[in-house]
């Protein structure tokens, strides 16, 4: 859950007035997706926030990979399909991922 809650922060902060046109015209930003229609990747959101500076590049690369591998798990098949295991150790590393950025940004 902690990827999604991610990925509902950095869409909101995209989306806001004051960050939207530099979002949509940012080099790392998808052409052919909708950014307010919901189709930008957690890692597209995460690489233009970086590009804006709204998130440090030196943690983008943990934080991505952390959160956007973790987050397929809240499809319990796809854990089970992985044959790796989301024990409470991966929980808080998503967790820590997570109030990382949420700490960066406010």
């Amino acid at each position: 859950m902690a990827g999604s809650i991610l990925e509902a922060i950095l869409a909101d902060l995209l989306l806001n007035p004051a960050n939207i046109r530099r979002a949509l015209s940012a080099a790392a930003a998808p052409k052919k997706k909708t950014l307010a229609a919901g189709e930008w990747s957690l890692n597209d959101l995460i690489m233009v926030s970086v590009e804006l500076k709204l998130l440090p590049r030196d943690r983008a690369a943990a934080i991505d990979q952390t959160l956007r591998d973790y987050r397929n798990f809240v499809h319990p098949l796809k854990e089970v399909r992985a044959a790796y295991p989301c024990t409470e150790a991966e929980a808080f590393l998503a967790k820590g991922a997570l109030d990382a950025v949420c700490n960066h940004l406010t």
